[in-house]
């Protein structure tokens, strides 16, 4: 039996701010109705003083289908406590849609479809009247309510519309939406009294920023962009802007000690780790613990991604010794941690992922992929020079380099092993000149033009198998797009087909990278490429989108990498290892003090899929009671 169901709720919890678990457990949320529809039935409603339908007590045989169902599996669970559905019993028609690179919306996404069963659009305005304190108070109307309960149950017309018309992920990505919710169930441990002294750190060393920064320059809010940018103006600075990279470039011109000062101090004050351990705080369930902070094929590309504290984009440590430092937290005083670790800001910084703490008798276990990208790109590409430094001493770096400077990998010094890093970060997926350079400023060097223009041209006479890859892979799609229907092999490895609305990328482990509505229109140089409509990963917009040969490639090599990475992930937690997170390429578990090792996670995380054969692969693997980098 399939039931679709969707709920409406009433709680004073902001849900953007706590996420779905906090939300569903707060004393204040409760259910205003649930609509449902079982099999091909017609959608029916129930109220919280109706008798139980008969699903939700003997609930063995039935599945349950919802849009970004882990709301519906907290609300169940958490709010109602209803009898426990386990995960195998649930489908989320959203992961359906994702894993085809279609809008996250269920209303967007029934209209990029183009469905005959929309949203109602009124949902919102109905919304932000009854589900939530309407300008301080509680709106009860009946006939505002009667409209919020056809608004559910044409949600469940939608959601059933859209599970019918989206092809269903295969048995093996199933597999990995139910570990990626087992994830989000589960929970990550957090150091909650940390959280809390850290808060008052900041709160300390943030009022202690702004007196002084009010003592140099007599401003009334220096916190104000535009305050601090006339102030700097009225004292001979010229400069358009004061974020932080404009800033940092003022401190190495000739001005005063004074503007110096004052310049550093906003540097400081403008950096904001505060954000982090608020959500932190706020999103920390009745266990301690952060649920629902994953999103399965939230990238394009099958990547889970974050949401609620994206643990995707966590400052880089600028200290070492972060589990003393926030050891030293429970002082609570700011002057302290700054006399030990420096700018006490950038301590903050350095010790958000330790507030991410193994519960006792546990200890976290960490795996990282090394290299992967390049590891997958080169294995792609049959780049056999990089496959044999994999296989052997693995200094692709110093390889890079040998090569650009033409001379042997032992005279390699360690300026040309930066250029042979950033060659390799920068240059893989058809970067220019530019890329180069950007690359090479986020590690604080500048290149000059022609510089990074020469050792572009020496990569990629150097990587000649990968540069070939690019423009087969811009053909293969561009063939694929024109001739309907017909595959378009790019080697062994990769190929192209269009199918209905979407263009495919078949990968080696059979999974498809999935392009919506192709079309081939000219880039900015006037030669052919594959557009489509996406998500813009910028600003979050569903628009047309272009692609090019190196883009082609860097999406289907994070995509093996993803494959490789929720196989090792599926291993890893069937064997015993509980995961509570995945960060990029990288593992975590929580496993109990006696259980396994360092090496056997590092076996598993490492063993080979059969699709991969010949692919060189390596992990760092740690273990440590607070989770670090």
């Amino acid at each position: 039996m399939y039931i679709s169901l969707d709920f409406e709720t009433y709680s004073q919890a902001p849900i953007k701010s706590v996420g779905a678990w906090v939300y569903a457990e707060h004393p204040t949320t409760e259910v205003l109705c649930m609509s449902y529809a079982i099999d091909d039935g017609k959608p029916q409603l129930w109220l919280p003083d109706d008798p139980l339908p008969e699903f939700v007590t003997n609930s063995e045989n039935i599945t349950l289908h919802a849009w970004n169902s882990f709301f519906e599996y907290a609300i169940w669970h958490q709010c109602l406590k209803w009898p426990n559905v386990p995960i195998k019993q649930w489908d989320n028609t959203q992961a359906h849609a994702m894993a085809l690179s279609l809008p996250r919306s269920l209303g967007e996404c029934a209209r990029v479809l183009g469905l005959d069963e929309q949203k109602d659009k009124r949902g919102t305005y109905l919304i932000q009247r009854l589900c939530k304190p309407y300008r301080g108070k509680r709106i009860t109307d009946k006939d505002l309510l009667l409209e919020l309960y056809e608004y559910c149950k044409q949600d469940v017309v939608t959601e059933r519309a859209l599970k019918d018309k989206l092809f269903k992920i295969n048995d093996n990505e199933r597999a990995i939406w139910e570990l990626d919710q087992t994830i989000n169930i589960r929970g990550i441990p957090v150091d909650k009294s940390s959280v809390n002294h850290a808060i008052s750190i900041y709160q300390q060393e943030s009022q202690r920023l702004f007196d002084e920064l009010v003592g140099i320059t007599g401003l009334a809010n220096p916190r104000s962009q535009q305050q601090f940018l006339s102030w700097l103006h009225d004292m001979g600075i010229e400069v358009d802007n004061v974020q932080a990279e404009s800033l940092r470039k003022l401190l190495d011109e000739p001005i005063s000690s004074s503007v110096k000062e004052a310049i550093e101090l906003k540097i400081q004050i403008a950096k904001t780790p505060i954000k982090k351990y608020e959500a932190i705080s706020n999103m920390a369930a009745q266990d301690d613990r952060l649920h629902g902070m994953f999103v399965y094929h939230g990238a394009s590309t099958g990547r889970l991604s974050s949401t609620g504290i994206n643990f995707q984009n966590l400052p880089r440590p600028s200290i070492e010794s972060t589990d003393e430092c926030i050891e030293d937290f429970k002082h609570q005083d700011n002057l302290l941690i700054s006399e030990k670790y420096g700018p006490c800001m950038n301590a903050l910084g350095s010790c958000i992922r330790g507030m991410v703490k193994a519960t006792p008798g546990k200890r976290l276990i960490i795996a990282d992929f090394a290299s992967i990208e390049a590891r997958v790109l080169a294995w792609v590409a049959d780049q056999q020079d990089v496959l044999e430094v994999f296989n052997t001493h693995g200094k692709i770096y110093e390889h890079t380099a040998a090569k650009i400077y033409r001379c042997k990998v032992e005279n390699v010094d360690k300026e040309m092993r930066f250029i042979g890093k950033v060659a390799v970060l920068a240059l893989g997926f058809q970067g220019g000149k530019v890329a180069f350079q950007n690359m090479s400023n986020i590690y604080g060097v500048d290149i000059e033009e022609h510089r990074a223009e020469r050792v572009k041209n020496e990569w990629r006479d150097a990587n000649n198998n990968i540069v070939q890859l690019w423009y087969d892979c811009n053909q293969a799609a561009i063939d694929a797009v024109e001739y309907r229907g017909e595959t378009f092999k790019v080697n062994s490895k990769i190929a192209f087909r269009v199918i209905g609305q979407f263009l495919f990328c078949k990968l080696p482990s059979g999974r498809l990278i999935a392009y919506f509505r192709p079309h081939i229109e000219e880039n900015r140089y006037g030669s052919p490429c594959v557009g489509f409509w996406g998500r813009n990963s910028m600003t979050g917009k569903w628009e047309k989108q272009t692609t090019y040969a190196g883009k082609l490639v860097e999406n289907l090599t994070q995509a093996i990498a993803r494959d490789l990475l929720v196989e090792a992930m599926l291993r890893i937690e069937s064997t015993g290892y509980p995961i509570i997170m995945s960060v990029h390429d990288e593992i975590v578990s929580e496993a109990p003090q006696t259980f396994g090792s360092v090496d056997h996670f590092k076996s598993l995380m490492c063993e080979l899929p059969t699709w991969a054969d010949g692919l060189p692969i390596d992990a760092e693997v740690m273990q440590c009671q607070r989770y670090r980098k």
